[in-house]
């Protein structure tokens, strides 16, 4: 059995697209597939290098949001490299909008 493929183009990032499909031969078509419903998004990119401010024993850590490719961004996660050089996450599901306080010992 051989695969077959074919690749939407001009889709919107967000927008859900549902397919099916037929198949034919010289004797007439297919029933149809199934529907597929796919959301046209990917994870998103990168952000930017972070930068930081010291503010007395505070450091701010600020970074622009990057693109979220179809799908709001929920939150980010905040690493901080430990003295044996693995990280640790100090801060889950940041939604980037608060101020957070981190202590560290």
């Amino acid at each position: 059995m051989k695969n077959a493929l074919f690749t939407a183009t001009g889709l919107t990032y967000g927008n859900v697209y549902k397919f099916k499909v037929e198949s034919r031969n010289l004797y007439g078509y297919s029933a149809y597939s199934e529907v597929v419903s796919i959301l046209c998004a990917t994870a998103p990119s990168t952000p930017d290098l972070p930068t930081s401010i010291v503010v007395t024993d505070k450091v701010v850590i600020n970074w622009n949001a990057p693109l979220d490719n179809g799908m709001p961004i929920t939150g980010y996660n905040i690493y901080i490299r430990k003295s044996d050089d693995t990280f640790s996450t100090e801060l889950i599901n940041c939604d980037g909008s608060q101020t957070q306080i981190i202590t560290t010992t």
